[in-house]
Parts: structure tokens; C-alpha cells; sequence
């Protein structure tokens, strides 16, 4: 599995659009860390980093903040977003994620900071 996050120096970053770098990790059946790499995105225009994000085979993106456009974009490209709190390890909210201690990204927990843990429950 893929997993990439936003970074502002070298911390995951508060809002998605805004990176400079993004880190892909990639973990095994076993979270295991199997690679860790941090890349330069594409000019930021709109669809720009989901689309570029999902041609490196992302699954998943952690992030501290996002917009509902990058969002929903991500999802359609089947891309699962979750939020942390900004300014995190990157390794250690993919621990985090891995043992199911992030919520999933609802459209309520978009364009401001969480600071605080909540979650929802959607029948899709």
C-alpha cells in the first residue's frame, strides 16, 4: 500500500494544496515500511495533485487539511483521505492510520484544523 502525505518542513502539512514536498510510503500486508521517498508535486492548479498522486499508485492520503474540490477529486480516483493533526511525524500517523486510530475525511472536517478527534457514521 501507498501512502502519501503532505509535508511543510518535513512535518505533515496543515492544508494539502498548499505542499511543497509530499513523502510516499509505502508498508507491506504487515505495515512493515518497505520505501520512503519524498518528492517535489506538479505546479499547483486544481486537479494537479490528486491526479498526479494517483498515477504514482496512492491509496491513501493523510493530511491536515483539505478542500472539498482535491476531496472529492481524490476520492473519485478511489484515493481514501484521512486527516491528522498538522505538524505530526509522517511515520507516525501512518502508525496511527495502520492501527485504525484516524478517522475517515468526511465533508464537515474540511477547510479548518483538527485539533480534536471526531467521528461520523455515513451509510453509503
Amino acid at each position: 500500500m501507498r501512502i502519501a502525505i503532505p509535508l511543510e518542513r518535513g512535518k505533515v502539512a496543515s492544508h494539502f494544496g498548499g505542499s511543497e514536498r509530499f513523502c510516499i510510503i509505502e508498508v507491506d500486508e504487515e505495515g512493515n515500511e518497505r520505501s520512503y521517498e519524498e518528492l517535489v508535486p506538479p505546479p499547483h492548479e486544481p486537479g494537479a495533485f490528486p491526479r498526479w498522486l494517483s498515477g504514482l499508485g496512492v491509496e491513501v492520503v493523510i493530511t491536515g487539511g483539505i478542500g472539498t474540490r482535491a476531496l472529492g477529486m481524490l476520492r473519485r480516483l478511489g484515493v481514501e483521505v484521512r486527516t491528522c493533526a498538522p505538524s505530526e511525524e509522517p511515520r507516525a500517523v501512518v502508525r496511527a492510520y495502520l492501527g485504525g486510530r484516524l478517522p475517515e475525511t468526511d465533508e464537515s472536517c474540511v477547510g479548518h484544523h483538527h485539533d480534536h478527534h471526531h467521528h461520523h457514521h455515513h451509510s453509503d
